[in-house]
């Protein structure tokens, strides 16, 4: 998540005013917010007046962060030697919720205030953390990490193995089928498929 956001917006996606007045869409690059300098992304994300009060109130680590740099990957370079994964997190959904805001102002909303910007960062980041943990760990036992040795038949005898798989978005199933002799060497095999077949049980006995 930090380092896709952090792609993007150093490679001039976010449209900054700085890049719409390169391309003749506006008529002044100045800061849509302060109006104190050139809107670029350092600038929006990080150091205009309204970013660095965001900054200061969303947590004590990067409060006390502080770059004089103008370009956003160099401000993140540092940022992510200082900081640990779980604030680095934080500190990209913020950035991202700032440059909401941004957009906000554009079309006419209000500038929303930082703490309530910092408010549904933290939600979002808390949810992206649960849904990526709802799943819990369940301790395998032994017997079910065990392998299946295959074993050959008596002299005499051959041993078939098969299989079947369901493919429900195509609607089909197929089968594999197996012969070993005693040697455990392939003496035939076979393979197919069945349409309108969806439920395991109902081609597992298509394969028998």
């Amino acid at each position: 998540m930090v380092k896709t956001f952090m792609w993007q917006a150093c490679n001039n996606i976010l449209p900054t005013k700085e890049l719409l007045y390169k391309r003749k869409i506006v008529q002044d690059p100045l800061c849509l917010i302060c109006g104190l300098t050139t809107e670029i992304v350092g600038h929006i994300l990080w150091s205009c007046p309204s970013a660095r009060d965001t900054w200061t109130e969303s947590s004590p680590q990067l409060s006390k962060c502080t770059s004089s740099e103008v370009d956003f990957l160099d401000i993140m370079a540092q940022l992510m030697e200082r900081l640990d994964a779980e604030q680095l997190q934080l500190m990209a959904v913020i950035a991202r919720q700032i440059w909401l805001r941004r957009n906000s102002v554009v079309f006419g909303g209000d500038l929303t205030h930082p703490r309530i910007l910092i408010h549904w960062a933290k939600d979002q980041v808390d949810n992206w953390c649960k849904f990526n943990n709802r799943r819990p760990k369940r301790e395998v036992s032994q017997a079910q990490v065990s392998p299946v040795v295959w074993t050959k038949p008596p002299l005499g005898y051959v041993k078939v193995n098969w299989d079947a798989s369901i493919d429900k978005r195509q609607n089909k199933m197929g089968v594999g089928v197996l012969v070993r002799d005693h040697e455990g060497k392939a003496i035939a095999m076979f393979c197919s498929s069945k349409e309108y077949v969806q439920d395991p049980s109902m081609a597992e006995a298509i394969a028998v």
